[in-house]
């Protein structure tokens, strides 16, 4: 499966989100800094717009850099997200990266979207 990816700094307005970076899209996969709690903050809100502009479509929401001593415990703004769609993972050691790729990517084709 070819999955094509839109990289941000997330430092953008909500309507430009909504309206160029998911316009069309079959899921989404969003990330935050988990050692930037105003990173985890920004993350559930792109996460409940695009819940909200696309009901039912998969989504991971990635809690990246796990690996460092300073991710323990920063992460409890996810609170009320599908717990099934937040993965901890670590872009430098690859912890949990492929596997959420390949879960979404799973999730697109058994869904046919």
């Amino acid at each position: 499966m070819r999955l094509v990816l839109w990289d941000t700094d997330g430092d953008f307005g909500t309507q430009i989100f909504d309206t160029v970076y998911v316009t069309g899209a079959s899921a989404a996969i969003i990330v935050s800094d988990v050692t930037r709690p105003q990173t985890v903050t920004r993350m559930v809100e792109l996460v409940r717009g695009f819940e909200a502009r696309f009901p039912g479509r998969p989504y991971k929401a990635l809690l990246n850099k796990i690996d460092l001593p300073e991710a323990a415990g920063s992460a409890s703004a996810i609170g009320e997200l599908a717990k099934s769609s937040v993965k901890s993972v670590s872009a430098k050691t690859g912890a949990g990266i492929a596997e959420s790729f390949a879960e979404l990517a799973q999730t697109i084709r058994r869904r046919q979207l």
